[in-house]
């Protein structure tokens, strides 16, 4: 059990470096053919995405009543696609 936990932290981990390495690169260079709007909106939402991960994985978020855990998600969707959605506008 605890190695399993150990594996799927550290796979997390992973992809928010990796997703953190990709948003700097969108913001540094944005995306082919000059579009810095919608660059700064994936980047945008590759932070929430961050956000759901590591409130869902290392806030134990996961485990949470289900009630919290839906309100969480619920959270994440709303504000993370709205913000996303002012910077496209």
């Amino acid at each position: 059990m605890m190695r399993h936990l150990t594996i799927r932290l550290w796979g997390v981990w992973l992809m928010l470096v990796l997703a953190t390495l990709f948003s700097a690169w969108t913001a540094a260079d944005g995306l082919p053919g000059g579009a810095g709007m919608p660059a700064a909106a994936l980047a945008v939402a590759v932070g929430f995405a961050k956000v759901w991960l590591i409130g869902m994985h290392f806030m134990a978020l996961r485990d949470a009543p289900p009630w919290l855990r839906s309100l969480f998600n619920a959270w994440s969707l709303v504000v993370g696609g709205g913000v996303t959605l002012l910077i496209l506008l």
